[in-house]
């Protein structure tokens, strides 16, 4: 085999290897395990959720798990596992993952060779009878050496491109956590709520249908009457709009858990969920908060990657460079061959433009990774204030506030058996321990979300967004009783 037909040959089996390896497909389950499994590391929640470390291989798997979740009463962890199942936002959001593998596979693949095939005729007297027609056959085969050489810092590019995808779908797959564990706390005190806004209003319609009676027998004045009536209308309203307030509650959940149709019927258990202490002073928080930040993370990845991307733009003088071989046949003649060098010359653009994109983005990024250090330090103060306060609320709501309400409903009662008191008193005094409930039930709802959003930090989650939660600062309604001269 003489030797051009042997280069030949080499340049077939290459392009065939390429070829065939360009008809490799890619799974990225193994990387959105690795996703689920760091964010439940994150979560420190190895006991109670380890569904994330399952991924359902199709439709039908998901739809049986959804199921079985809905035949029970919800909870804050099978929420939760619905939303990572079947929350649509964070599905498409997984698809990119597959997209940015994609394109570390295409990083990977070696360029094709350029192929070049002129035929050229001469004909000889062409209008004669006797002409004779000559050919003239070019052909070349040529690859681009610079992309060729490239390829390996764009593979590492690619990977890391690849590593900031997965930090950013661990972050929105803990914002979505957060967003659900909050959003069932905020479910759980709407329906609360209403429970004790009814059970007031039962009250209400009571003694308006006794001060009725009452006044009937001229026991007591219009004026009287028209007071129990005002409370009343007053009580049937704000059941009415906190009706509303729970439908609204319930809806942002079903858009979280991706549940529509009959599957958004169901029920969901009364209690709030507890959570653990955090025991951790205001310098430890922010100190560990900033370390695990995802966001700060990818922004260095990329500082990293534009760096690369910046040196490889500075070293490649010569845009393209592409090395060859050629063969031409003309008719009478013997075939000749050579080798051929086409390359792009850089005099009036030599990526300047590129060059400086990339070092703007540095900058931009590391001015990025400043603000966000900045504003999460400024709102995790905010945060760990609130948590710390609410829970000196609450301890004081469960060992003073609530217990003495109690204390007085039941000496109430004694009276009110011993005909001390009227039915009003006692129906007033049952309103405000109901009241005094109502507001613990808020406290605990807001701590429970301070809570959230403190893990959801600590976890590596941007507590200096828009969402994070800001706390009800208003102070507590505390009802006075009417002064009854006991």
């Amino acid at each position: 085999m003489n030797p051009l037909k042997r280069k030949i040959l080499n340049y077939f089996i290459i392009i065939s290897l390429v070829i065939v390896s360009g008809c490799k497909t890619y799974r990225y389950e193994a990387d959105l395990m690795n996703v689920k499994s760091d964010a439940m590391m994150r979560l420190s929640a190895a006991d109670d959720m380890d569904f994330l470390t399952s991924h359902p291989n199709d439709d039908n798997e998901v739809n049986s798990i959804i199921g079985k979740i809905l035949e029970n009463e919800l909870t804050l962890n099978s929420a939760i596992q619905l939303t990572v199942l079947n929350n649509p936002e964070l599905q498409a959001s997984f698809e990119k993952l597959g997209i940015q593998k994609a394109e570390l596979m295409q990083a990977a693949i070696l360029p094709n060779p350029n192929v070049h095939i002129d035929r050229m005729e001469s004909h000889s007297g062409r209008f004669l009878p006797h002409a004779r027609q000559y050919a003239q056959i070019h052909w070349s085969v040529s690859i681009d050496l610079l992309d060729l050489l490239s390829k390996p810092n764009l593979a590492k590019i690619s990977r890391a491109q690849v590593e900031i995808a997965k930090m950013r779908l661990t972050n929105q797959l803990l914002d979505k956590i957060n967003d659900v564990s909050k959003a069932v706390h905020n479910f759980l005190y709407e329906k609360k709520h209403l429970n004790l806004l009814e059970e007031i209003f039962e009250g209400s319609e009571a003694k308006l249908e006794l001060a009725i009676e009452q006044h009937k027998a001229g026991n007591i004045s219009d004026l009287d009457l028209v007071e129990q009536e005002m409370e009343y209308q007053n009580d049937k309203l704000n059941v009415n709009g906190q009706q509303y307030k729970t439908l609204v509650a319930r809806e942002k959940l079903n858009r979280l858990m991706g549940l529509w149709g009959t599957m958004t019927e169901w029920v969901m258990h009364s209690e709030f969920p507890r959570v653990k202490e955090i025991n951790l002073t205001r310098s430890e928080l922010i100190t560990s908060a900033i370390e695990r930040n995802l966001e700060i993370a990818a922004a260095s990845y990329e500082i990293n990657v534009y760096k690369r991307q910046h040196s490889m733009n500075k070293a490649m003088i010569i845009p393209s460079f592409e090395f060859g071989v050629s063969r031409e046949k003309e008719d009478g003649h013997d075939p000749t061959s050579g080798r051929s060098v086409a390359f792009e010359l850089p005099i009036f653009d030599h990526n300047q433009s590129e060059t400086n994109r990339l070092s703007a983005m540095i900058q931009k990024q590391e001015k990025e990774i400043r603000a966000i250090s900045i504003n999460l330090r400024s709102q995790l103060k905010l945060l760990h204030a609130l948590y710390t306060g609410l829970r000196k609320k609450l301890t004081y709501y469960e060992n003073a506030v609530l217990p003495i309400r109690k204390k007085y409903l039941s000496l109430s009662e004694r009276h009110y058996n011993g005909m001390f008191i009227g039915p009003y008193e006692l129906l007033d005094v049952k309103r405000s321990e109901l009241e005094a409930q109502q507001d613990y039930d808020r406290i605990l709802r807001d701590y429970l979300n301070a809570a959230s959003d403190l893990n959801h930090a600590l976890a590596g989650g941007y507590a200096g967004g828009s969402g994070m939660f800001t706390g009800d600062v208003k102070t507590s309604n505390v009802r006075r009783e009417k002064d009854s001269g006991h």
